[in-house]
């Protein structure tokens, strides 16, 4: 049963920063992600925007999910980003202001019997409880958003 999975360390990454806008929220994340994979950042940009073109991942309580899918063979992952201020121009439903991404880092395509895809279900499946969104609202870490996801 998945609800058995422990949320072990290499599912997340995670980095703490200051931006105030989406364009530059969307830049910190690409480069600290090409960083962690060895990629250009240009691709990991243009994942996102692409997305976000499609609809906004931003979400309610200033939480947004980002997508970043990329081609290749490596296990998904999230990058969890909480910025220190409110992103001004990126608006939540509720009409917050985003301050905390939590990204997806998948493969194209993706292999769904991939254990780290299983847990990645299980922490999206989260974000879908009022009291879990609710306590990574009030974090002032992306260290404790993953504690959170991780529990």
């Amino acid at each position: 049963m998945l609800e058995k999975f422990k949320m072990n360390a290499s599912l997340f990454r995670y980095d703490n920063g200051s931006v105030i806008s989406q364009k530059s929220a969307f830049k910190e994340v690409a480069n600290n992600v090409s960083k962690i994979m060895k990629i250009d950042s240009k691709r990991v940009i243009d994942s996102i925007e692409n997305r976000e073109k499609t609809n906004s991942t931003a979400l309610i309580e200033g939480l947004a999910i980002p997508h970043i899918i990329l081609k290749g063979n490596f296990s998904p992952w999230l990058y969890i980003f909480k910025s220190d201020k409110d992103i001004a121009d990126w608006n939540c439903l509720d009409d917050s202001k985003v301050s905390i991404l939590i990204c997806l880092i998948v493969p194209q395509p993706v292999n769904q019997q991939d254990d780290n895809f299983k847990k990645m279900h299980l922490v999206i499946n989260k974000l879908a409880e009022d009291d879990i969104v609710s306590q990574i609202s009030k974090t002032e870490t992306a260290r404790q958003v993953v504690d959170i996801l991780r529990s």
